[in-house]
């Protein structure tokens, strides 16, 4: 049913947040340049790898840990892996780890409230599943 299982999630700040110094107009938060581009995408790299590292990723962390929750957050310059206990044997397809990789190459906008819940949930009456607003 599957051929490609995804067990990533991108998540994306606003360039406007994370690098304010290297915009030039507020109206148009991009470089102007391949050159500005190439510095931008350097700086923007080292700025998420410390925000990563230094922040999200403890932050995670003391969350899973105050929680009870079986699971271990480890950061990899801008990504953040959970490493979770698995409750059973699969076929070794999907790996008992989330990736959460961090980019910054948009604005916020346009943006909505979506809604995100578990396919499987209408599948499983008898099993809660959480579901979010992003």
């Amino acid at each position: 049913m599957i051929e490609r299982f995804s067990e990533d999630v991108d998540l994306t700040y606003d360039i406007r947040a994370i690098a304010p110094d290297l915009i030039e107009k507020a109206d148009s938060p991009w470089p102007t340049s391949r050159s500005q581009e190439k510095k931008w995408t350097k700086a923007i790299r080292q700025r998420l790898a410390e925000l990563v590292s230094g922040k999200l990723a403890p932050d995670l962390a003391k969350a899973l840990a105050e929680r009870g929750l079986p699971a271990k957050a480890r950061a990899e310059g801008g990504q953040i892996f959970i490493d979770y206990e698995t409750f059973g044997e699969g076929t070794g397809y999907v790996r008992p780890s989330v990736l959460l990789e961090f980019g910054a190459r948009s604005t916020d906008e346009p943006n909505e409230l979506r809604p995100v819940a578990c396919d499987a949930a209408p599948h499983l009456p008898d099993v809660s599943f959480p579901s979010a607003k992003p």
